[in-house]
């Protein structure tokens, strides 16, 4: 949620980058025919509803990525699921 996405995207514009960003919903293929998508950004009550700001995903992104389902070998997340991670004494 840090990321300077200013930077981010003049390196992407370079010539032969490499570089891409995963976008909520949609599908990566590999040559493998291994097939990813994404949700990228974090939760936040505000954002979860109108949607808007790039750091967050919103209720729509969420929507996409369940429409694809059955169809995806890989979710890549920024948050960890709930009950994952670090625990609250």
């Amino acid at each position: 949620n840090h990321e300077n996405f200013n930077y981010i995207k003049e390196l992407m514009d370079k010539p032969n980058s490499n570089l891409i960003a995963l976008s909520a919903g949609q599908i990566y293929k590999f040559p493998d025919k291994t097939t990813l998508t994404a949700l990228p950004g974090v939760y936040s009550p505000y954002f979860y509803e109108q949607g808007g700001k790039t750091k967050y995903y919103s209720k729509k992104d969420i929507e996409k990525v369940l429409a694809l389902e059955p169809n995806v070998d890989i979710l890549l997340t920024h948050e960890a699921p709930i009950g994952i991670g670090v625990k609250k004494n």
